[in-house]
Order: C-alpha cells, then structure tokens, then sequence
C-alpha cells in the first residue's frame, strides 16, 4: 500500500454547516471529516437493523477449531531497541509531541498488550457493520473517539491528508524517500523496520526525528504493510514540527473496518455445515491491520 485513502481510513471529507468549537455564534459552512457511513439528511425511512446483527454463532463456540487464521499486524509487541529510542527522541521531542497531542499515544507504543484471541472473535460475532456497534443482549454498545482519545490519539487538528506546503518540509520529504529507496535496493529490496530503525537510529541524522515519527506511524498507527511507507511522511513532518493531526478518526475507522471484515467471515463460517480443523491447507486467513488492542 503505497497511499492512504478515505476508503481505507474510513472517512468521508464534505462542506457541512459546522458549529464553532467555543459554541460560539452561527453555524458556518466549513470543511470537515466524518466516519463512514454518514446521513446527510433527517429525512427518510426509519434505519432497521439488518438480521445479520443478531446471528449467532454455533451452540458450542469452539473458535480454535475454526479454518480461521488470524494474522493481528496492527498488535505489535514493542521491542527493546524500540523503547530506548523512544525514551532518547522523548528527552529531545517531548514538547512538540505534546503540542502534537501525540507524546501519549508514543509512550503507549512501548507497552505490551496481551491478545485474547477468544475475546476478539467473541466481540467481532456481536458486531454489526451497519452501525457499527456491538449489538448485545442487554443493548447495544460501540468504540467511540473518546476511547481513541485515551489510547491518546488526538480527535482535533488537521486531516491525515493534509499536503506539505513549505519547501523545507518538501525537501525532507525526499530525503526520507531518497533513503526508503535506497533501503529498497539491499539485499532485503525493501525498507524494512528493522532495517529503518538500524539506518536512523542513533545517527544523528537532520531527518532522525521525521523517520522516527514515520516509523511510528507505520507500525503503529497505520500497520498495513511490513514495510516503512511513503504515504505516511507528510504525517510524519508536520507532527515533528509539532502541528496538531487528527488521528483518532482514521484509528478508529480501521478498527471498524476490520471488525466489520471479521464479522462477515465468522457469519460464513457459522453457516457451514462441516469444516476441517484449522490446520488443514484450506483454512481462511485473515489479516488484521488495526490496533485491535484498542477494543
């Protein structure tokens, strides 16, 4: 993946009446980002909750002798090297990362949370993708921006689609390129984390904080791909020099879109009448980008 869409953050950029943050005065017509699915209007029939919400899985839920295969590459474990870069970029950046609204969300990237594997097909099967909420038998109950803003992501500030306008960011920008490329063309022909955080870490680079950001947002944020990507570095500049970047939206859509792919999977496995055990060649794998430890 080499760019990042609304389609795969899943939000929406329209004009709409909006209301100042203050409360203050008339509502003014302005840009804004909404999660999708979103209404533009009161009017209409009555939203009915599709029978899907209510389906059920199996009598006996056996998840592990599913042919499901989970692949979480948004729960990464941090590792060590990780951690004592972030504590040395958090002496000297600390500030701007807390303009940013991002030094929380920094620090949560060097803890472990342990994966219920259980716990996650459990919550995906109450999931509904048209509301995107979990529909329980007492009621109904969803993951809100409010929870994005513990985990520490900020809900306010510029959209992660925001371009680079000044010819210095520009210019980093191809620095961070020129060396993604040059990464690419080792024997590993990639840019790999590994690779990355060898190349940038401790070197005292001009760039070192960009790339760092960069490999942040990669692996953590936005963990699509195993490799440093190229759309993440405008996000990366303009957090390094403390602008403020709505990440809590897009961390949030991902989440929703991969409950929603779950969800459409263990419906289909539910309807089958036989399956093999989970070892047998045919097993469904799934890959699961989105820091599901958030749920």
């Amino acid at each position: 993946m080499e760019a990042l869409s609304e389609s795969d953050v899943g939000i929406v950029e329209r004009e709409e009446l909006m209301v100042s943050p203050s409360g203050n005065g008339e509502p003014t017509m302005r840009v804004a980002h909404f999660l999708q699915p979103t209404v533009t209007s009161i009017e209409g029939p009555v939203f009915e909750l599709p029978s899907s919400c209510f389906s059920s899985l199996p009598h006996t839920f056996e998840p592990k002798n599913w042919p499901l295969k989970l692949a979480f590459h948004g729960c990464s474990s941090p590792q060590d090297d990780w951690k004592i870069w972030v504590g040395k970029m958090a002496s000297l950046h600390e500030s701007t990362w807390k303009k940013a609204g991002i030094y929380e969300a920094i620090l949560n990237s060097t803890y472990s949370i342990q994966r219920n594997h259980d716990l996650i097909l459990g919550l995906a099967e109450k999931w509904c993708p048209e509301t995107k909420s979990f529909i329980f038998s007492w009621g109904e109950a969803t993951i809100t921006l409010e929870d994005m803003v513990i985990s520490g992501y900020s809900v306010s500030g510029s959209s992660v689609f925001s371009q680079l306008e000044t010819d210095e960011q520009k210019s980093t920008a191809e620095k961070l390129k020129e060396t993604r490329i040059e990464l690419g063309r080792t024997g590993w022909n990639k840019a790999d984390y590994s690779l990355w955080k060898k190349t940038f870490m401790d070197s005292g680079s001009e760039i070192e904080h960009e790339a760092f950001l960069a490999f942040w947002l990669t692996r953590f944020v936005f963990p699509v791909s195993s490799v440093i990507l190229r759309a993440v570095f405008p996000i990366a500049i303009h957090l390094a020099r403390g602008t403020r970047i709505a990440l809590a939206p897009a961390v949030l859509a991902g989440i929703y879109r991969d409950l929603s792919l779950l969800k459409e999977k263990i419906v289909a496995l539910a309807q089958l009448d036989h399956f093999e055990n989970e070892q047998d060649s045919s097993a469904l794998v799934i890959t699961l980008h989105s820091p599901l430890q958030l749920v």
